[in-house]
C-alpha cells in the first residue's frame, strides 16, 4: 500500500514538474476616466486571466477562439485617440502597446467582448 502511494506522489511530482506555461500572446488593458483598470492576459493555450478592477475571472477558450484572436493580433489597426476613454491598449509580446479601437470588426471590440462577456461575438 505504501508502495502504491509513493508511486502515485512520484508520478504526480513528475508531471507536475515537467508541465510549462503556455506562452503569452497579448495583454488588453481597458482604462476608465475615473483611474478603473481592467486587463487580460491571453495565453496559447486558450487560457485566458481576467482583473476587473480587482476581481479576478478565469476561463479556457477553444482554439478555433484562439486563432481568431492570433489572426486579428496580425493586423491590428492604426491606433486610437489617446484621449478618448475608456482607454483601450493592446500589447504583444517584444512588441509595442498599441492604443486601439472597438469599433465592430476590429481586434479591439474580440477583446472587449473577451473582458465583457467572457467569449468571443
Amino acid at each position: 500500500m505504501v508502495r502504491l502511494f509513493v508511486a502515485i506522489f512520484l508520478a504526480l511530482s513528475v508531471l507536475g514538474c515537467g508541465s510549462r506555461s503556455a506562452p503569452l500572446l497579448a495583454t488588453f488593458t481597458r482604462e476608465w476616466q475615473d483611474g478603473r483598470v481592467e486587463t487580460l492576459e491571453l495565453y496559447a493555450d486558450g487560457r485566458v486571466l481576467m482583473n476587473h478592477v480587482g476581481y479576478i475571472d478565469r476561463v479556457t477558450l477553444s482554439s478555433g477562439d484562439v486563432e481568431t484572436l492570433r489572426a486579428a493580433l496580425r493586423t491590428i489597426g492604426p491606433a486610437r485617440d489617446p484621449t478618448a476613454f475608456p482607454r483601450l491598449t493592446l500589447a504583444v509580446p517584444d512588441g509595442p502597446s498599441v492604443i486601439v479601437d472597438a469599433e465592430p470588426g476590429t481586434v479591439g471590440a474580440l477583446f472587449v467582448s473577451l473582458l465583457d462577456r467572457h467569449r468571443l461575438p
